[in-house]
């Protein structure tokens, strides 16, 4: 590629592999620190807004995002990961992206303003309105974001993404609450909502010096537009059937059972995301430059999934059990009905982080057609499982979630890594343990909670955070192969930890 072509303010890679291993290892820390703070950034927003407000008006923004996070996938159209993923991308390609992304932007705003009187007709509620305006503006700026956010990840600038990140989140989440507190109801969640966007449009283009050119036609941008569209499309598919979820129990049982519902996910999805997200922000970056030397491929997807492993599995399994003192902590007297959604969705999301790196490797690999298929079926059975459960409550239709996740993760294994560096037998490998030694430590802290009784929740998480911690890695511990791998792990965090020159310079 020549100098000239080169993206202009956007700096190089060193692409040995062990200078990847290392930037993708410190950007994970890195990205775990952001979203660690970003999580409880949120959990403090929910535990002073649901003090504030009414389950109803969480419920008023579900019904618009419920819908709009379908739209949410054009915004994109797959562009950001083909700037992440393709070996060699010139400057006139990405602006040729940046302003395709802009024009999807406008065209989606546009559209989900022209949503707003069928969505308010859809739940018989003209306060919907105003709600989907404002929420639309919010496109036009995530429009603006993409590209810049793209070349961040493409150059592995993890500390700069996790610090626009938390800025935007606590800019958006003081507003939030000032609105709130000054009587602002429902407005206070959809001020938070547009803010953010704001502030991460603001902080991408302050952390990326790259300023996008004017369009040009014959950049080649085809296989990046197709590539783009295959993901956008799995995406869409994905988003549309577990979109029905607040969609059905929005229409069926009304706004305060969907608020409910609505805080119970977003209660166990944040830890959910807090370890899944920053695994797939390093890791498909990463897994993309390893693609042509199998055996590295290998090791560094094993390593990265024992580590979301050990981590992700015992965090949700401990919701799980202690979801009680987990629902009256987070959002206080008044929503203890939220209690069994909570308990239920863990159960589907306490594997799902790990299971998320099937699709980086399919992603890394080039198999953007094959996501297309996987989200096919998963939506064909999730949405027959809707309509068998959904009857039954809110209760059934998180059932359903738990039971299709369980149902598709063999298939998932088998399909998506065929044809890949990756095997099932290297899943399996990399996850059996930390499955194994998070069942029996839930399994012991829940005999043991059945035995204590603490009026305080706080208390009761703190000694069941501080029993459970005890209990798993003991278990590491008396394994030899166990003990091995904790070391291991331990040793690597160290490495990562410790001062070194910077693998990316800029050119």
């Amino acid at each position: 590629m020549s100098s000239q072509d080169y993206p202009r303010g956007v700096p190089g890679i060193d692409n040995s592999g062990e200078s990847i291993g290392k930037a993708s290892a410190r950007g994970g820390v890195w990205a775990i620190a952001a979203e660690g703070i970003d999580f409880f950034l949120r959990l403090a927003a929910v535990a002073v807004l649901a003090r504030l407000l009414l389950p109803e008006h969480f419920g008023l923004i579900s019904m618009v995002t419920a819908i709009t996070a379908v739209a949410e996938r054009f915004k994109d159209a797959g562009l950001s990961i083909a700037t992440v993923q393709f070996r060699e991308i010139t400057h006139a390609q990405i602006s040729t992206l940046f302003w395709v992304n802009l024009l999807l932007g406008f065209l989606i705003a546009t559209f989900i303003a022209a949503l707003s009187f069928p969505i308010a007709a859809f739940y018989d509620d003209q306060r919907l309105l105003q709600i989907t305006w404002a929420i639309a503006l919010s496109f036009v700026f995530g429009g603006l974001t993409v590209q810049h956010y793209a070349l961040l990840r493409r150059t592995m600038q993890f500390r700069k993404i996790a610090l626009v990140q938390i800025g935007a989140s606590l800019g958006s989440i003081v507003l939030a609450i000032l609105v709130a507190s000054l009587g602002g109801e429902y407005w206070a969640l959809v001020v938070r909502e547009v803010a953010r966007t704001a502030f991460l449009l603001a902080g991408t283009w302050a952390a990326m010096p790259w300023r996008p050119g004017l369009p040009r036609r014959g950049s080649n941008i085809r296989g990046m537009l197709n590539f783009g569209g295959n993901l956008t499309l799995s995406n869409i598919v994905y988003y549309v059937s577990y979109s029905l979820d607040q969609v059905i129990i929005g229409r069926m049982f009304g706004a305060g059972p969907l608020g409910l519902y609505r805080q119970g996910a977003n209660l166990i999805t944040a830890p959910a995301v807090q370890i899944g997200y920053p695994a797939t922000l390093v890791g498909e970056p990463a897994l993309a430059r390893l693609r042509d030397r199998p055996g590295e491929f290998r090791s560094y997807l094993r390593a990265l999934a024992a580590t979301v492993s050990f981590f992700s599995m015992p965090l949700l399994f401990f919701v799980v059990v202690y979801a009680d003192s987990v629902v009256r902590v987070a959002l206080g007297p008044g929503w203890e009905d939220a209690t069994t959604l909570f308990r239920i969705l863990g159960l589907a999301f306490f594997m799902q982080p790990t299971a998320t790196l099937i699709g980086c490797v399919m992603i890394a690999c080039g198999f953007a057609r094959r996501t297309v298929a996987m989200a096919c079926l998963h939506a064909a059975i999730l949405i027959s499982a809707f309509a068998l459960l959904a009857r039954i409550g809110p209760e059934g239709v998180a059932v359903a979630h738990a039971a299709t996740f369980f149902v598709l993760l063999v298939p998932k294994l088998i399909y998506g890594l065929r044809g890949t560096p990756a095997t099932p037998a290297l899943f399996v490998d990399a996850t059996w343990r930390p499955l194994v030694f998070t069942l029996i430590t839930g399994a012991v802290m829940a005999a043991a909670k059945q035995w204590t009784s603490f009026e305080s929740s706080e208390l009761d998480l703190a000694l069941g955070l501080v029993g459970g911690t005890t209990i798993y890695l003991a278990l590491w511990m008396i394994v030899p192969q166990g003990r091995a791998d904790l070391l291991s792990m331990a040793a690597r965090l160290k490495s990562v930890l410790k001062p070194r020159a910077s693998a990316i310079a800029p050119t």
